[in-house]
């Protein structure tokens, strides 16, 4: 692990630690104290007001980012030794090239809704967060199971009376996530922030056809809490580049079949073209 990595990692036990010992509203001055944002002057709200300094670039010292995050897998799995032998490939193929151990799969009694609920419902009770401290939740996900009811719509089931949430779920290949995420972000450090806290919850089940893309199936969800004074701060919102482009190497035709048709040579050829047009815009900036 990476000395970032090493600080990342630290400081979000930090954070559960921090969460689950005192209560919500009192999180964000000592999260300041404890891990300063990487903010030149280090300035922190002294309450949830929309209140915010500069730091004299036109950046406001809002540090919107990651209190907490909580991760649900599947219990149930497939050893990727066993899936070797099964699809008759060399020992070590799945295991060693692609550094998997398992590969996580639903039983009939899951779904991408329960997922989600699961992972929601774990992050609320793990760090005391009451529904109604929660002012927005966003879900990214490309797995449907009602093509107009939203993910986002069954997880109300969680927040009790508290109907003012705003979001919705964003369905997209890969980016629904980090759209979401973004979403969330946007709302917290734009002027219209009523002060709660976002939610934002990732979550998928991937299914391939037997090939060499099954080895890379999976499931899981995981659901990140959003807000101000973080110790993982989006410090500068315009520190960011996207490239997007309509490309037919990822997409589900036939609503009848789970697994998608994939071209995974041009799959590779548009990560790279994609990384190369972010990577020189975003050095540019």
């Amino acid at each position: 692990m990476s000395s970032s990595n090493s600080s990342t990692a630290m400081a979000m036990g930090a954070v559960a630690g921090a969460l689950a010992a005192r209560p919500l509203t009192k999180l964000a001055r000592q999260l300041s104290k404890d891990f300063p944002p990487t903010s030149p002057t280090n300035a922190t709200s002294s309450d949830s007001s929309n209140s915010s300094t500069s730091n004299g670039n036109g950046i406001s010292d809002k540090n919107v980012g990651i209190l907490a995050a909580e991760v649900y897998t599947p219990s149930t799995y497939i050893r990727q030794e066993r899936l070797e032998q099964h699809s008759s490939v060399s020992p070590g193929r799945y295991t060693i090239g692609l550094g998997q151990t398992g590969l996580g799969i639903c039983g009939d009694a899951e779904d991408v809704n329960s997922l989600s609920l699961t992972v929601v419902q774990s992050l609320l009770e793990k760090y005391d967060i009451s529904p109604a401290e929660i002012g927005r939740l966003e879900v990214g996900t490309e797995t449907l199971v009602d093509k107009s009811k939203s993910t986002k719509t069954v997880l109300m089931d969680l927040f009790g009376t508290n109907t003012d949430v705003e979001g919705a779920t964003i369905i997209n290949a890969c980016y629904g996530g980090t759209a979401a995420l973004l979403n969330a972000f946007a709302w917290v450090e734009s002027d219209g922030w009523d002060g709660r806290l976002a939610i934002v919850v990732a979550a998928d089940i991937a299914a391939y056809a037997r090939g060499p893309a099954r080895p890379t199936c999976g499931a899981g969800a995981v659901a990140l809490l959003i807000g101000r004074d973080a110790p993982l701060a989006f410090v500068d919102p315009r520190e960011r580049a996207t490239h997007a482009a309509n490309v037919w190497d990822f997409f589900k035709p036939d609503h009848t079949v789970e697994y998608p048709t994939v071209d995974g040579a041009l799959s590779q050829t548009c990560y790279y073209r994609a990384l190369e047009d972010v990577y020189n815009r975003f050095a540019d900036k």
